[in-house]
């Protein structure tokens, strides 16, 4: 599952509390990594900070995501 939210500890926390089983959640590297990290490590099996990917990877991870949308649509 991926998801977006707003980068506020309530919503986080209270997104997590809705899911259930072991978690582990992947995150990118930058500005809030240790935040999040640290608001993360006790609710979470194994938060995961990720480096940033490439202009590259990025325009490709939108590309599959729009011929995902596509083919589902």
């Amino acid at each position: 599952m991926e998801s977006i939210l707003e980068t506020k500890a309530i919503t986080i926390l209270e997104f997590l509390a809705g899911l259930r089983g072991a978690l582990s959640v992947t995150f990118e590297e930058g500005t809030w990594a240790a935040w999040l990290y640290d608001l993360l490590k006790p609710h979470v099996a194994n938060p995961t900070p990720q480096p940033k990917p490439s202009l590259g990877e990025r325009l490709a991870q939108y590309t599959f995501h729009c011929s995902l949308r596509v083919l589902l649509s």
